[in-house]
């Protein structure tokens, strides 16, 4: 009798472990944009823009910053980002990046003296470390 109890307990926590991760994938790409696809590595606020794993003509792993409202790579080759509140600061082929996805907005240019100083050293950190990253 005690068997019967621990497998139909067993049966119930399975059948409610599948209901919870139906509801979390529903949840999860819920919103204008989906969150999950197989390319996205990081996505910011509502998934307008996100990180896509990649690669090039090389066949190396590369990484690109995404608008998927208007169908643009933001920066086609990005080589370190960081999200700093509502803002996601990248370094790539077109340069230096700081992008406002709450309000879809951004700032690009390969000179970095047009953005602040504390957008300098968050860029600089960037470069000082992009070495370190490794991207799949």
């Amino acid at each position: 009798m005690n068997n019967k109890y621990v497998f139909i307990s067993a049966i119930a926590m399975i059948v409610i472990f599948i209901i919870y991760l139906i509801i979390r994938i529903i949840i999860d790409n819920s919103g204008p944009y989906p969150k999950s696809g197989r390319d996205t590595h990081d996505y910011f606020g509502d998934a307008r823009f996100v990180i896509l794993d990649g690669v090039d003509f090389d066949y190396k792993a590369t990484w690109t910053l995404y608008d998927q409202k208007n169908n643009t790579a933001v920066e086609e080759s990005v080589y370190n980002y960081k999200k700093v509140r509502d803002y996601v600061y990248a370094i790539g082929s077109m340069g230096y990046t700081k992008l406002n996805y709450k309000i879809g907005e951004y700032t690009q240019n390969k000179d970095i003296s047009i953005f602040s100083d504390n957008d300098k050293k968050i860029f600089s950190d960037l470069e000082a470390t992009k070495d370190k990253v490794v991207i799949k």
